[in-house]
C-alpha cells in the first residue's frame, strides 16, 4: 500500500518529466485502448488536487493549449473533453483555463461543422462555467463584450440543437444569483433583447420556451436602460399577446412567471 508521501513523490516525478504535456502531444497516435490508459491517469493526477499539479498548469501553458487542440480534433475530441472536465473540479485549475480562453475558443468549437465535437463543447463549456462559479462570474464580468458577442450569435443560428443548448446555458447563467453582476450588464443590451425577442417567435415551441426564461429576465429587471425601455414599451402589445399564447400545456411555475412578466410589460411606464 502507497503512503501519501508516497503518492506526492511519484506525482512530483510524474510532473519532472513532463509527463502531461507529452500525453497530450502523443494522444492521437495512440492507440483507442492507450488512449483510455492516458485519460485514467490524466484523471488520477488532477484528483488529487495537489498544489503541485496547480504550479505545473501555471507554468506549462502548452498543456492548456494542447487539451484545448485535441477538443478540436476528431480522432481525440471525446478523449480531450473528458480531460477538460476533470480539470473544471478544481477552481485553481478553471481559473487557468479560463484565463488561457477557453471559454471563447469552446464557443468557436460549439458551432463545428461535426455534431460530436459541437455537442462536447457544448458540454465542457457548461461544466466550466457552472462548476466554479465564482471564478467563471468574475471572468464574464471581465470580459463581457469577449464572450457574449460571439454567444449571442449561436442563439440566432439556424441549427436547432445548437440553438436550444445555447438557450438553456444562458437561461441558467442568468437566473443564478451568484451571476447576478452579468445579468445585469446583460440587460442593459438592447441587441441582446432584441435576440431574445426575435426567439419568441420562432417556429419551435421549446425554443420559444427556453426563450421565455431569458425574456423574462429583460422584462424582470427594476433598472432598464433607457433604450431598452424604449423597445420593450414599443412592443408591449405585440410582446403581451406572444408571450401570453405560450402558456398551453405548461407546468404552473411558468404559468406564474408567464403572469409575472406580462404584469410587467403592463407597469412599464414611459
Amino acid at each position: 500500500m502507497y503512503t501519501d508521501v508516497d503518492k506526492a513523490e511519484l506525482l512530483q516525478g510524474l510532473l519532472a518529466l513532463d509527463l502531461p504535456a507529452t500525453m497530450l502531444a502523443e494522444l492521437p497516435n495512440l492507440d483507442f485502448e492507450v488512449q483510455k490508459t492516458i485519460i485514467r491517469l490524466f484523471h488520477k493526477m488532477v484528483q488529487v488536487g495537489a498544489e503541485a499539479v496547480f504550479d505545473y498548469v501555471r507554468s506549462h501553458k502548452q498543456v492548456l493549449q494542447l487539451l484545448l487542440d485535441g477538443c478540436g480534433n476528431a480522432e481525440v475530441a471525446l478523449h480531450c473533453h473528458m480531460m477538460l472536465c476533470s480539470c473544471t473540479l478544481h477552481s485553481e485549475l478553471v481559473v487557468c483555463m479560463l484565463d488561457a480562453g477557453f471559454a471563447t475558443e469552446l464557443l468557436k468549437l460549439a458551432r463545428h461543422e461535426s455534431f460530436d465535437i459541437s455537442a462536447d463543447a457544448f458540454s465542457s463549456l457548461r461544466a466550466l462555467l457552472l462548476t466554479h462559479k465564482r471564478e467563471a462570474a468574475a471572468y464574464l464580468e471581465a470580459h463581457f463584450k469577449e464572450f457574449f458577442v460571439p454567444y449571442n450569435e449561436l442563439l440566432q443560428t439556424e441549427d436547432y440543437v445548437t440553438k436550444r443548448q445555447a438557450l438553456r446555458l444562458i437561461g441558467e447563467i442568468l437566473l443564478d444569483r451568484k451571476y447576478k453582476k452579468v445579468m445585469t450588464m446583460y440587460v442593459w443590451e438592447e441587441q441582446f433583447l432584441q435576440v431574445s425577442m426575435n426567439l419568441l417567435r420562432d417556429n419551435s415551441k421549446a425554443v420559444q420556451s427556453d426563450a421565455f426564461h431569458v425574456f423574462k429576465v429583460f422584462a424582470a429587471a427594476p433598472n432598464k436602460r433607457s433604450r431598452v425601455r424604449q423597445i420593450l414599451l414599443r412592443n408591449r402589445q405585440r410582446l403581451v399577446k406572444l408571450v401570453g399564447s405560450l402558456g398551453k400545456g405548461c407546468d404552473e411555475t411558468f404559468l406564474q412567471d408567464q403572469s409575472a412578466v406580462i404584469a410587467a410589460l403592463w407597469a412599464l411606464e414611459v
